[in-house]
């Protein structure tokens, strides 16, 4: 235990040396005053290790200011053990761009390294983010996620040799992901006989809601009975529940056993209600190659689910695994019955009152989700006008206390929507 607490010590001492800038962040750290990242300097004094009992604690509150742009330069991941990061971050709708974690020793690698129950992440975007790991868990904004992440999206590319994710390696049981998004390039090579990847996470246990992922991710193992689970969204959903997901990019496997699903590798136990792929799933395996439309081995609860069959969308072969899954072609994604047939929730549809899905005319897009259109744009058609007056009005002063608050006409997303909304329509007024 000493042995282990000094190693500790001295790796914070020369973390700190390294990378910390002293200083004060503005702010008290509570929910109506946070501590404020509103420069370079910043935010390297809030992950330096040193100050992370005061920075990182639980129910500690921070705000991110300003887009922050890191080329060339270098901060340790947040939330470094045996601390972890347990408070909440809010990016205020500002982006980190050109993140680089390299941390070839460490178990976790991410900008945020490991996210625990307390904690929450909201509003924050990472772009050309380039992350490297060789140890257990990789993730472009997280390695390990225990917490809240919502309202995120990341891009670039995310490299390790377990459970790999665009988003986060491990989503575990108590850990949520809500509205979130991964354009990141993944790879995963086995350290061990085993690997998973995905473009939005790598292995699932917890919550993963109203995401999708557009980018391509690959998986190798040149390991005796290596297994390699690759999937466009996710991994390996294991007892972990999928809803409202989708994913465009390709999913591709190179191992003695390849699992390989237009959304996901291996749903193992796992619950996967309404979503759908679009990319292809590819394996080449040496001893045996599980393939599928939406799923590569399905042990799982598939429900009201689809994938594409179409030459445009990748041909995509499977062993029969698949439960409640529509393979439909490219032209028949953009019809809107076919998914309202089966219980998805879409904007003024007159059903649910989640308004999930927006399809605003046939023949245009497959589905996308509400958060997904501009800011202001809440109700069909397409384009800031008076429908979307309408619909902020039917909502006015809601929060999130209630349960019919409707997120999507929350458009500076704080949880409350009042006159400051209604600022933001006016701003994009007819776009």
């Amino acid at each position: 235990m000493k042995f282990r607490m000094l190693v500790w010590l001295w790796a914070c001492l020369f973390i700190h040396t390294a990378y910390a800038i002293d200083g004060n962040i503005s702010g008290q750290g509570t929910k109506a005053d946070p501590y404020q990242i509103a420069d370079t300097a910043d935010l390297q004094t809030f992950a330096d290790p040193t100050y992370g009992n005061v920075y990182w604690a639980a129910g500690v509150y921070t705000l991110l200011v300003a887009d922050i742009d890191l080329d060339g330069i270098s901060i340790p991941p947040i939330g470094i053990p045996p601390i972890n990061f347990m408070g909440h971050f809010d990016g205020g709708g500002h982006v980190i761009s050109n993140v680089q974690v390299q941390l070839l020793s460490w178990n976790t690698v991410g900008l945020f390294m490991n996210v625990w129950t307390t904690a929450s992440i909201r509003n924050l975007g990472l772009e050309n983010v380039t992350i490297h790991g060789q140890k257990t868990y990789a993730g472009g904004l997280a390695g390990y996620n225990g917490g809240s992440i919502s309202h995120c999206h990341v891009s670039g590319s995310v490299e390790g040799y377990y459970q790999v994710g665009g988003l986060a390696g491990w989503n575990d049981t108590q850990g949520q992901i809500l509205n979130c998004s991964s354009a990141a390039d993944v790879s995963v090579s086995a350290s061990d006989n085993h690997c998973t990847a995905g473009g939005l996470v790598g292995q699932n246990d917890g919550k993963i809601m109203g995401c999708r992922a557009t980018g391509n991710v690959h998986g190798y193992s040149g390991k005796s009975f290596g297994v390699v689970r690759t999937g466009s969204l996710i991994g390996t959903n294991d007892e972990g529940r999928v809803e409202n997901c989708y994913a465009t990019g390709n999913a591709s496997a190179e191992a003695t056993v390849g699992q390989v699903g237009g959304l996901i590798g291996q749903n193992d136990d796992g619950l996967v209600i309404n979503c759908f792929s679009m990319g292809t799933a590819f394996a080449t395996a040496t001893s045996a190659a599980y393939i599928g439309g939406l799923c590569g081995v399905n042990g799982g609860t598939i429900r009201a689910s689809f994938c594409c069959m179409s030459p445009s969308c990748g041909h995509i072969s499977w062993p029969g695994m698949e439960q409640n899954v529509f393979c439909v072609s490219a032209t028949g994604m953009q019809v809107r019955s076919l998914f309202t047939d089966v219980g998805w929730d879409f904007v003024d549809d007159g059903g649910g009152v989640d308004d999930v899905w927006r399809m605003c005319a046939d023949g245009v897009y497959p589905p996308r989700l509400w958060w997904e259109f501009p800011p202001g744009d809440i109700a069909c058609p397409d384009g800031v006008a008076i429908a979307d007056v309408h619909t902020l009005a039917a909502y006015w002063l809601a929060d999130d206390s209630d349960l019919t608050f409707y997120e999507n006409a929350d458009l500076n997303v704080d949880g409350r929507i009042d006159m400051q909304d209604f600022v933001v329509l006016a701003d994009r007024w007819i776009q």
